[in-house]
């Protein structure tokens, strides 16, 4: 208990250094792919264009997934909504392991720290739109042929 409230207290400070030193920890947008980590790094939903949100309905999900060329190799993930209302982690990812969260509509980010050097990528994926609806129809008359 005492590692969670300290990791969380970690936290809470990571997100105070963001908005006072933003050269502190690097800030990439959402998606990323094979952003090298040693450290921490902020993943941000919407970063380049935060005058339209992204709103959706449905559930969606960030994942999250942790490379490297050495064995062993883990980070820590933490998954919280912009409006730092919702904090979710920490999470432990190993290396080559995809990781998702459930999340709502509201933008996203992930902070993710770790202490070898690796490459993560991080996206959302969201229910497909554009399927096809499921329409009910009357169903055909039986014909008994004797």
């Amino acid at each position: 208990m005492k590692k969670i409230l300290c990791i969380t207290i970690i936290l809470i400070a990571g997100f105070g250094l963001i908005g006072a030193y933003p050269q502190g920890i690097p800030v990439y947008p959402i998606p990323s792919y094979n952003i090298e980590v040693d450290g921490y790094a902020n993943f941000v939903e919407n970063y380049n264009n935060s005058n339209s949100p992204n709103q959706v309905l449905g559930k969606r999900q960030v994942n999250v997934q942790v490379m490297s060329g050495t064995r062993g190799c883990q980070a820590y993930v933490w998954v919280y909504s912009l409006d730092r209302t919702t904090i979710l982690g920490p999470y432990s990812v190993n290396c080559d392991d995809v990781f998702g969260v459930d999340i709502d509509g509201r933008e996203w980010g992930a902070l993710v720290g770790s202490e070898d050097d690796v490459l993560v990528d991080v996206w959302i994926t969201q229910p497909d739109l554009l399927s096809p609806q499921k329409v009910k129809s009357k169903s055909a008359t039986n014909f008994n042929h004797d």
